[in-house]
């Protein structure tokens, strides 16, 4: 901890007459990854004894690190502002509809501090719900997992995701940790700080893995990108999905999976000029291997169903993930999430049904 950065010190300090900062926590106790530049705390209601999560953004560490590639200060605080009132404007339209599945904001602002020797800078914070725990942490935890808890956690994620994508929102950072529990049953997707809007410029916008780079579809790793707003930014949520649902039989994400079942001359490194289309065929056989691979670790009655969703939501093929009967659809349509809402509470059902008999 460092005694001459404030953002590290806020223990014991108030936000007006609502919130006492508790203590700063660990990432793996918060719910959420806070991300790169944030420094996660607990926080206390005073007036309702309501106990949250928050994250406040290091900006010390934000100037020092944009420094080192000669970004200035002045430009530093101008995109550190603009990400976070974009955060701010995305969780508040969640608030605003009401989505069930998506991690609630209760509060946002700034810490004004003294730092030395830029002098007086605020450091912003949003306030969240605090969850009871994250899927990555339950993953780890447990060598044998229950399948039917697993497939009711996708069934939730895919609806977060139909509610993201109705406001014209795609979260683009879909993984274990950011899947947050409050009850054993009830699962949020949380953290929007790598999100964008359609119609809303953002910071994010000119990144082309805006989320964690381990989970990133394999496009990304090409420098592959489209103009469709739709195509780039929802086929990588549905990508993210089906990492995510296959990171609990494999530990590792898909990417990485399927990269290490493709030949040599195919891999990122050694493509360079390469266009993607030729590349394509080598990750489709390698996605293929990958699931022949795992097949065993599913119970016989839903594998087909499992393995066609993972199939369809990893395609390497941005433009073809999703369910063959949307690709003959308009705009964000053909990434619906609709029918995987449905296979995964079918997934848990049959599950369940297995078990009870």
């Amino acid at each position: 901890m460092d005694s001459a950065n404030p953002a590290e010190n806020l223990a014991g300090r108030t936000i007006g007459d609502t919130w006492l900062v508790v203590e700063r926590i660990s990432l793996s106790e918060t719910g959420s990854t806070g991300g790169f530049f944030s420094i996660p705390y607990k926080v206390k209601n005073v007036k309702s004894g309501q106990v949250a999560f928050m994250k406040v953004l290091d900006v010390v560490k934000a100037l020092s690190r944009y420094g080192e590639h000669g970004v200035g200060v002045a430009e530093t605080m101008s995109r550190l502002g603009s990400a976070h009132i974009f955060e701010v404007a995305l969780m508040d339209a969640c608030r605003e509809k009401k989505l069930n599945r998506i991690v609630n904001a209760l509060d946002s602002g700034e810490f004004p501090l003294e730092i030395t020797p830029i002098g007086k800078i605020g450091f912003p914070y949003l306030i969240f719900e605090l969850g009871d725990g994250d899927t990555y942490a339950i993953i780890q935890a447990f060598t044998k997992l229950d399948h039917a808890w697993w497939f009711h956690t996708l069934h939730q994620v895919a609806v977060g995701l139909k509610q993201l994508h109705s406001i014209d929102i795609a979260h683009q950072d879909i993984k274990a940790s950011n899947v947050v529990f409050f009850g054993q049953e009830n699962a949020k997707l949380a953290d929007l700080g790598r999100a964008v809007r359609r119609g809303v410029h953002s910071l994010n916008d000119e990144r082309l893995v805006a989320g964690d780079g381990r989970h990133a579809p394999p496009e990304c790793y090409y420098n592959y990108t489209t103009p469709d707003w739709a195509e780039r930014h929802f086929s990588t949520d549905l990508y993210l999905l089906g990492s995510l649902a296959f990171v609990a039989f494999a530990r590792v994400s898909m990417t990485y999976a399927i990269f290490a079942r493709v030949p040599p001359e195919f891999l990122p490194q050694n493509s360079q000029g390469r266009p993607y289309n030729d590349v394509i065929p080598a990750l489709t056989n390698g996605l293929a291997k990958v699931l022949a691979e795992i097949r065993g670790e599913v119970p016989e009655p839903l594998r087909d169903l499992f393995f066609a969703t993972l199939q369809q939501l990893c395609h390497p093929d941005p433009c073809k993930r999703g369910h063959p009967h949307n690709h003959q659809m308009a705009h964000g349509q053909r990434f619906s999430t609709e029918r995987y809402i449905s296979a995964f509470r079918q997934m848990e059902l049959i599950t369940r049904l297995q078990v009870g008999g």
